[in-house]
């Protein structure tokens, strides 16, 4: 009786796993300084100001105008670094992520986009940074395993939902 249960029980997980849905996400931060350039990213997240927006009732709440970007070390973007030491200031920026999901039948994709722009962007930090814990790599590896992150300000923030 416990075997049978076992391997219904198996059985079920199996068709369980082939039924579900899969779900890809890419991120795009497109910028139109002089040259514009496109980062594939690995990740990004915003982050509040130390300043802050006050409501009218005495409350303040923290305002999001900065963001941190991280892109794949095979991509150094010669751009990044010289917007970083020249202090530019970049006129409109664009981060848009794109989340696919496969449906269980995998014969159906529905994909949701998110956009943002950006204005008046600066690069306030750039650095590399080493993935795993121990930030060293193997002498035998051809991975690449660092990225680049850059941390950035903007001034104006607005957002557009797109399905």
């Amino acid at each position: 009786m416990i075997r049978r249960v076992r391997a219904m029980l198996a059985v079920t997980v199996v068709l369980m796993g082939s039924l579900s849905a899969y779900a890809a996400s890419t991120s795009t931060f497109k910028c139109n300084s002089n040259p514009p350039f496109t980062l594939m990213l690995i990740s990004f997240s915003f982050g509040p100001d130390k300043s802050a927006i006050s409501t009218g009732n005495g409350q303040s709440h923290p305002k999001v105008n900065s963001m941190t970007i991280q892109y794949p070390m095979d991509r150094n973007n010669p751009v990044m670094q010289r917007l970083l030491t020249s202090n530019e200031i970049v006129k409109t920026c664009q981060l848009t992520e794109t989340v696919t999901n496969q449906t269980f039948n995998r014969n159906e994709n529905k994909t949701a986009a998110q956009e943002w722009t950006f204005k008046n962007v600066i690069v306030t930090a750039l650095t590399v940074k080493a993935r795993g814990t121990s930030g060293t790599k193997s002498a035998h590896s051809n991975s690449n395993d660092g990225f680049w992150q850059a941390t950035l300000k903007f001034e104006e923030l607005t957002k557009v939902n797109n399905k």
